[in-house]
């Protein structure tokens, strides 16, 4: 009613009494079908949303946005990293989707700017680098394409030390996305950057990648990926191997059960 009525006003208000996720979702599909004849609209909606100061709306502000990269280019990545830098997690989460959403439906065009974000000052706009990758690589038609490109995107943050970080990019965007869906490319890459790089963050990453769902599906293969790294005495690796293969013994325990 809202949406039809162009009343962005009242939609703001109920996403902001809202602020739960499948809430903000619905608001973006429904606006996005009933703005798709008027996209500098939906675009001005996204604008208003990460102009505005509470949380609900402008969690929601990167799925609007994200939309409109290639008409505004430089001010949707300008909003993504604005909104992405947020002290507030839950627009930072909001944002997360928005930048998943420009990678994937813009991923050669984008890629330069995804490799220099890496790299950014700040430890938020690098996690939602690592964030983005995970649905690219799920993604059914262009996953196995793009995998291989996106491990080279995340190489060089397997040696970043930042705590958001890390518990995002072993367990997470290498384990449960690329291992589950790309094992062969991905424990590939495993023991090329074990081999490679003799780094406690990176080994740790590596452990944590093996120890996650993705790892647990592919037990054995993970478990004699695991023992490779058993004899690195560092305390940081040796306690993530150890983790790790507590992690997968007991996962095959409860298998049995």
């Amino acid at each position: 009613m809202f949406i039809e009525a162009r009343d962005l006003d009242a939609l703001m208000a109920a996403m902001n009494e809202s602020g739960r996720v499948p809430t903000l979702r619905l608001a973006h599909k429904l606006a996005t079908k009933a703005l798709r004849d008027e996209p500098e609209l939906h675009y001005e909606w996204g604008v208003a949303m990460a102009q505005c100061r509470e949380w609900g709306t402008r969690s929601a502000a990167g799925w609007f946005l994200s939309d409109h990269y290639r008409n505004h280019p430089d001010d949707v990545c300008r909003w993504l990293i604005d909104l992405g830098d947020d002290g507030n997690w839950s627009i930072r989460e909001g944002a997360a989707f928005g930048f998943a959403r420009l990678l994937n439906d813009n991923f050669d065009d984008v890629l330069p700017l995804f490799r220099r974000w890496r790299s950014h000052a700040s430890v938020n706009v690098r996690r939602a680098v690592v964030i983005a990758v995970m649905p690219v690589v799920r993604d059914a038609k262009y996953g196995a394409a793009r995998a291989p490109l996106c491990l080279d995107l995340l190489e060089p943050l397997l040696a970043d030390r930042e705590p958001y970080i890390r518990k995002n990019l072993g367990p997470f965007a290498i384990g449960t996305a690329l291992l589950n869906h790309h094992p062969e490319l991905t424990f590939a890459a495993l023991n090329d950057w074990r081999d490679h790089y003799d780094d406690t963050c990176v080994r740790w990453n590596l452990a944590m990648a093996v120890s996650s769902s993705g790892g647990r599906r592919h037990h054995d293969r993970s478990i004699a990926f695991l023992q490779t790294l058993t004899d690195d005495p560092r305390p940081e690796v040796s306690r993530a191997v150890s983790s790790a293969l507590r992690s997968l013994e007991k996962a095959k325990t409860v298998r049995k059960l």
